[in-house]
């Protein structure tokens, strides 16, 4: 799901990867992959669902 060196930068990333894979669904990675048929920014697709799980506000 994430690349080894950016662990190795970023350490803390694994445990909210971690985190965060266990809260998205089949339907969650469906409706994010329709980013790529809809030609949708990922980064907005990325941020309506963090707000959806109420990762951020």
């Amino acid at each position: 799901m994430i690349r080894e060196d950016t662990l190795k930068k970023y350490p803390k990333l694994k445990g909210i990867i971690n985190e965060l894979g266990e809260k998205i669904t089949e339907k969650d990675m469906a409706e994010m992959t329709q980013v790529d048929l809809d030609k949708q920014d990922p980064r907005d697709v990325a941020r309506e669902f963090l707000k959806k799980k109420g990762f951020i506000k």
